[in-house]
C-alpha cells in the first residue's frame, strides 16, 4: 500500500511537472525510492531532466512527504478507573479522546477493549464490572466517532493483573480498561 502511494504521487508529480515543460524530454534517469523510509522522513527523488519541473535547468530533487506508518496499538494509553466503578472520570475522557484521535488516523486499526479488576470481589461480580468497564468506554469511543467494527468490549475481571501485588497500589494499577490490538 505504501509503494502503491509512493509511485501514485510521484507519477502525478511527474505528470503535472510535464505539462508546465517548455522543453522535450529527451531521456529520463530511473526513479527508485528506499524501501522503508521512517514516518517522519521525506524521499528525495531526482528531477527527470533539466526543466521539466519549471521549465529551467535545476539540479535540485523534487521532495515527497512519505505517508506515514501505522502506529503500534502500544501507543493507545489505559483508561483508569475507581474502586468497584465503571464511570469514565475526566481523566479517563481525556485519555479517551486521545486514543480516538489516533484511531481516526489508523483507520485499519482495530482494537479489543479489554476491562480488568483488582483482585477484590468474586471473580463473577469482577467479570461483570470489567465488562461494564469496557462496554463503558466503547460507548464513549462510539460517541466520539470510532466506527462499531472496529471495537470489541470483552472482560477478564481479575484474571491478568498489570501488577501482581496485593496492595493499593498494585490495585490501582490493576483498575483499568487495555487496547489490545486485533490481528
Amino acid at each position: 500500500m505504501y509503494r502503491q502511494r509512493l509511485l501514485f504521487c510521484l507519477a502525478a508529480t511527474l505528470l503535472l511537472s510535464a505539462g508546465c515543460a517548455t522543453t522535450k524530454v529527451q531521456d529520463t534517469k530511473a526513479i527508485t525510492a528506499p524501501p522503508t523510509p521512517p514516518a517522519d522522513a521525506t524521499i528525495q527523488v531526482a528531477a527527470v531532466d533539466q526543466g521539466i519541473t519549471d521549465g529551467a535547468a535545476s539540479d535540485e530533487p523534487i521532495v515527497v512527504a512519505a505517508p506515514a506508518e501505522p502506529l503500534p496499538a502500544s501507543v493507545l494509553q489505559n483508561v483508569p478507573f475507581e474502586y468497584e466503578q465503571h464511570l469514565l472520570t475526566d481523566a479517563a475522557r481525556e485519555i479517551l479522546a486521545a486514543n480516538a484521535l489516533i484511531l481516526k488516523e489508523q483507520t485499519r486499526l482495530r482494537v479489543t477493549l479489554a476491562g480488568h479488576c483488582d483482585e477484590r470481589g468474586t471473580d463473577q461480580y469482577n467479570i461483570a464490572l470489567g465488562q461494564r468497564r469496557s462496554e463503558a468506554v466503547r460507548n464513549y469511543l462510539l460517541s466520539l466517532g470510532i466506527s462499531e467494527g472496529r471495537l470489541e468490549a470483552v472482560s477478564y475481571g481479575e484474571e491478568k493483573p498489570l501488577d501482581p501485588e496485593h496492595d493499593e497500589s498494585a490495585w490501582v494499577k490493576n483498575r483499568r480498561v487495555e487496547f489490545v490490538p486485533l490481528q
